[in-house]
Formats: structure tokens, sequence, C-alpha cells
């Protein structure tokens, strides 16, 4: 039980900690008082504190790691300049980094891959970069974009248990683009305009886990002009 762990030696309880079943460790930290939380990682490693905290809210181990590799790199990088380019861009196509459990995950690779290699570029090739991240998408909720017409959307109507919840164009991401990332508030578009890039836009998510949740377009959600 949670005392008699609680009062063994630090060894053993790491031990403990390491043999229990995948995603129990979570409900045993949430019974325990702040004290006993403490208790429970007395006299361990930090080594071993980041893995039973990984075991508890992996999230938050992702997020923090995020954190620290920015102010290192701000702080050590001898390429001030492109640091400096990569948090400039990376705040102009800013994502949230708690929109989901996931996205400290996609953040991981979205610095990384997308922005840094453009950051000292064409901002075309940026602009494209950041339209085929999976971060973008899931944060805009473009995955769930179905065009009008299409499969996706044809297959719903014809379902009636579906009826109440239509699935329809998402234009989160498409007003961004222009709003944000392009043309600004003031730019002279106007809301059909940003319906119409909604729909070429429709189609473009992410691969499922097993794929490895990459770029995907899917014809099946995507409208026809």
């Amino acid at each position: 039980n949670d005392a008699s762990l609680l009062r063994m030696p630090a060894a053993e309880r790491w031990n403990a900690l390491l043999k229990m079943q995948p995603g129990s460790v979570r409900p045993l930290v949430a019974r325990l008082t702040p004290v006993e939380r403490q208790q429970l990682v007395a006299d361990m490693t930090p080594e071993q504190k980041e893995v039973v905290l990984a075991l508890v809210a992996p999230n938050r181990v992702v997020t923090e790691e995020l954190q620290n590799e920015k102010l290192m790199r701000a702080v050590y990088s001898e390429r001030q300049l492109e640091e400096v380019m990569t948090n400039f861009w990376s705040n102009h196509f800013n994502i949230y980094l708690r929109k989901n459990g996931e996205m400290p995950w996609y953040l991981a690779n979205y610095e990384r891959d997308v922005i840094r290699p453009h950051a000292m570029g064409k901002f075309e090739d940026l602009l494209v970069a950041v339209a085929h991240s999976p971060a973008m998408l899931i944060y805009l909720d473009n995955q769930q974009s179905i065009g009008p017409h299409s499969i996706a959307a044809m297959r719903a109507g014809m379902n009636p248990r579906q009826k109440k919840a239509t699935p329809g164009l998402n234009e989160n991401y498409a007003r961004e683009l222009m709003e944000l990332h392009t043309l600004g508030v003031n730019g002279g578009y106007t809301q059909q305009d940003v319906t119409e890039v909604a729909k070429v836009l429709t189609g473009w998510g992410t691969e499922g886990k097993q794929q490895g949740f990459g770029f995907q377009r899917s014809e099946e959600h995507t409208s026809e002009l």
C-alpha cells in the first residue's frame, strides 16, 4: 500500500515505482498529500526524480525541456543573429503550448524542423513549412476542417446519427494565415476570401499515432473547388 511504499529506503522505493504497471504511478501520486509526495522522492537522485515526474506528467517534462533549451541557446549560442531571428519568427507564427496535452511534443520539433531551418531564408519557404506543420494545423484545428461536397461531408450527411453534428469548414487557420501571418488586419481581403482559402486548406492535417503524427493530406476531407 501507499504507506509501506513511503517507508521504504530510497533504492527500494525507486525499484518499486519502476515495477508498477504503466499508468499507475500518476493515480498513486494523486492520492498522496504534498508532504507524502516529498517523501516519495526523498533521497532520490535528480535523474530519478525526473523519471518519476515523467511517469506522472510527461508533458510537463517536455515543456520544461523546451523552455530550458530556449534559454540555453539564448545565453550560450555563438550564432546570436540566428537565435534572434528564430525567436522572432517563432513569435510571428505563434502556437499556444497548452492547446492540448500533446502540443509540447509537437512543439519539440516545430522550432527545430520548421522555424529554425528557415529563419534566415525566404519568407515564402518559411510560410509553406509552417503551413505543413502538424503543430500549426492542430493548434488552429485545420485537421477538423471538412470541405463542402467532400467525401467526408457527404458520408456525414447520409448518416442520420451525425445530422446534429455535421462537420464543415473550419476557418481558423485560413483567417490567421491572412490576418496575422501575411496580409494583416487591413489587408483588403474579404470574408469570402477567408472561406475560399479555408476550402483550399481542407484535407491538410496529420498522420495517425502509428505513422508518427507527420503532415498528411486527406482526399476525403478536401473540398471540391
